[in-house]
């Protein structure tokens, strides 16, 4: 279930309820209908709890063409696709299935370099870095698969299914994805709680990922800021995530880089998370910190 379809089915549930309750009849033979209350967790020193929010976007949903390219940098920033949920349906092996955008399976894994210039997907392997864009969507091909969409990347990223950045202490202690080190990425899956509720690992942190979708105009250019800034949001809701998106850098044709990599070099703030976008990223780069995962259609 998707952070935006929640609240939605929240309120039709509290309708039918109302409705029911109404009639001449109300509470004869049906079944009383109770919404949960918002998930809290206790703060470490025992004071007032903490409410887990689901973030909503402030934009409309669109249809898979209409996210491929994105019409505007607002859209890109937190995209939602206008297709209902699917119902599951297979994927290949070592891919998680995603009901949003019309279904689709990803890898569970960051890529790995399984020779020949084609993508493996498993646990205990070293992200395929030092790969340039077009390569990395050769080596998904190789496959059988794709470079993800990034909508499609943006409907799969989760922690837990409602948790869409961390706190410090959350990353270091609760998940431990991987955003805080100096030596280099690990290997996948290696953080096991840096998970989604579909089972993707390493979303968060590890390496950053390059995605199927490319800067259409040089007039995206601007200031970095941080994401809800950007969108005119409570900034709270994205926590520390940061577009980068400075006219100084950002050209057309560059690349989406998403979820961060292993050395947060702001020392905290602004962190990774699903929100963060990188718009630095040139076709022809390779860096040790630059990776990938593939996709395919369900």
């Amino acid at each position: 279930m998707t952070r935006r379809l929640l609240p939605l089915l929240l309120i039709g549930l509290l309708v039918l309820y109302s409705g029911c309750m109404g009639g001449e009849d109300a509470g004869k033979g049906t079944p009383s209908v109770s919404v949960a209350p918002p998930e809290v967790s206790p703060e470490a020193n025992g004071s007032s709890p903490v409410v887990t929010e689901i973030p909503k976007s402030p934009n409309k949903p669109l249809l898979r063409e209409q996210l491929d390219p994105y019409p505007d940098l607002k859209t890109a920033l937190d995209p939602v696709c206008a297709e209902p949920p699917v119902p599951e349906m297979e994927c290949p092996e070592g891919m998680a299935f995603i009901d949003q955008c019309g279904g689709f399976c990803i890898d569970k894994y960051e890529a790995h370099d399984a020779g020949g210039g084609v993508a493996g997907s498993a646990p205990g392997t070293r992200p395929w870095v030092d790969i340039n864009w077009h390569d990395a969507k050769a080596a998904c091909e190789a496959v059988g698969k794709r470079l993800c969409k990034d909508f499609e990347w943006m409907a799969a990223c989760n922690l837990d299914g409602d948790k869409y950045f961390l706190t410090e202490e959350e990353e270091n202690e609760t998940y431990g994805c991987h955003t805080k080190g100096s030596i280099g990425s690990d290997e996948t899956g290696f953080r096991a709680n840096c998970r989604s509720a579909e089972g993707v690992f390493d979303m968060i942190g590890n390496v950053f990922e390059w995605t199927d979708a490319q800067v259409p105009s040089d007039t995206w250019g601007g200031s970095s800021e941080p994401v809800g800034t950007a969108l005119g949001e409570d900034g709270s809701k994205y926590g520390g995530d940061w577009v980068y998106h400075d006219s100084s850098y950002m050209k057309e044709g560059n690349v989406f880089l998403r979820g961060g990599d292993w050395y947060n070099y702001a020392g905290g703030s602004p962190g990774f998370g699903c929100f963060y976008l990188g718009l630095y990223g040139v076709p022809s780069d390779t860096y040790p910190s630059f990776g990938f995962r593939c996709c395919v259609d369900a």
